[in-house]
């Protein structure tokens, strides 16, 4: 059988788990051998990080969010004082598009999108035009994550206006045990109305990044993912650790994360002494988490699922005014999986929940095997398996 080419297009923002999410894609779908892969991430170009072996990896133009603050809502603008948010997006869409004629890709997996089309502007305008001429060649998934809700959101019906017309199928990367469709609400039942879609399990894999010098000693864990707008959580975690006495926290490793910025990690590392280890660069967090006794974090999909794919006991902070990731951690808490925080706890409350987490242990083992599920999936979409059937469709 010929070797297939597939895309995977991704926008980061405010942390990794977009990147993340696609890599561990792009690595199963490597790994078959059925498939070449070629991944476009059109977020901050993260230094220490490593593409998945053998695949093709495509750094666009990049966009960071910034905040509306009239609407609260999310928008893009371009890294480069030179050019305009529209001179990037069209930048962007001419790469996407000469490696779209040049390798005639069979599939392209859109990360996140069309659900929240403000992460792409009009980056993939002419690709999903282009994709709809040819059809009978190339397929169109969206792939999104457990409560696929946030602030950049199209409307329910322009998302499923834009599945309708562009897309073949659905990725949506979780356990239908913890997060049915029916469960997460009107807006995507709405969105995904009549759509084909199938539900993966999670999909756990960490960021594959350079090796880096980091100690961990068997203590706690603190984590803020990318660390863009972590400073405020660690602040409260670090002080609340300074009235924990559980032996076995100690010495605390705290990871600021590659997007922190400086004058923030300044300042933390005003507020720990010699039984805090702080690190600023990206790292390996799955070594480090088989080796920490618990993990406190914030509460990205990625992040979550890294945790308790491993087995550890976890306390997750929810971002203040994502819904996305309150309706995350609540569904785990309520299912034993995890204890949960609010920024606006105080330390003694933050305190009390950490002396909890010392004897806490998660009720079961959720779906983990989403990067294989997908494979699956994908290569039923594709013709490339004999059977009709796509386990866990909705």
């Amino acid at each position: 059988m010929m070797t297939r080419r597939i895309f995977i297009i991704s926008q980061h923002g405010y942390g990794l788990g977009h990147l993340s999410r696609s890599s561990a894609l792009a690595a199963a779908l490597q790994s078959c051998g059925d498939y070449e892969v070629t991944l476009f991430s059109g977020g901050q170009p993260i230094a220490a990080y490593i593409p998945p072996k053998k695949v093709d990896f495509v750094q666009l133009p990049p966009t960071r969010f910034i905040t509306l603050t009239e609407t609260k809502t999310l928008a893009c603008e371009s890294m480069d004082d030179d050019k305009s948010i529209e001179q990037v997006d069209e930048l962007r869409s001419e790469i996407i598009m000469r490696y779209f004629h040049r390798l005639k890709p069979s599939a392209v997996i859109t990360e996140y999108y069309p659900f929240a089309p403000e992460r792409f502007g009009k980056t993939l305008d002419a690709l999903l035009s282009a994709s709809r001429e040819e059809k009978s060649r190339c397929k169109m998934i969206c792939s999104i994550r457990s409560v696929p809700i946030d602030a950049t959101l199209a409307s329910p019906m322009d998302v499923n206006h834009l599945l309708h017309k562009y897309y073949d199928h659905v990725l949506h990367h979780a356990d239908k045990r913890l997060f049915s469709i029916d469960s997460l609400g009107d807006y995507v039942r709405l969105a995904l109305d009549s759509v084909p879609c199938t539900q993966t399990g999670f999909i756990c894999q960490h960021l594959p990044v350079q090796t880096a010098d980091i100690r961990n000693d068997g203590g706690l864990l603190l984590s803020v993912g990318g660390g863009r707008d972590g400073y405020t959580y660690l602040q409260s975690w670090i002080e609340a650790l300074k009235s924990v006495s559980i032996d076995n926290f100690f010495p605390v490793t705290v990871l600021c994360g590659p997007l922190m910025p400086a004058s923030e990690v300044n300042e933390l590392r005003t507020l720990i002494d010699e039984r805090f280890n702080l690190y600023t660069t990206l790292v390996d967090t799955g070594e480090l988490m088989r080796k920490a006794c618990a993990v406190v974090s914030m509460s990205g999909y990625n992040t979550i699922n890294e945790v308790l794919h491993i087995g550890k006991p976890l306390l997750a902070f929810p971002r203040k005014g994502y819904l996305e990731q309150e309706m995350h951690v609540r569904s785990y808490f309520e299912k034993g999986l995890l204890l949960s925080g609010e920024e606006a706890d105080s330390t003694d409350q933050i305190a009390d929940l950490m002396r909890q987490l010392a004897s806490f242990n998660p009720s079961f083992t959720p779906d983990f095997n989403g990067s294989e599920s997908s494979v699956d999936v994908i290569s039923s979409i594709l013709g490339n398996t004999e059977t009709s059937d796509i386990s866990g469709q909705v």
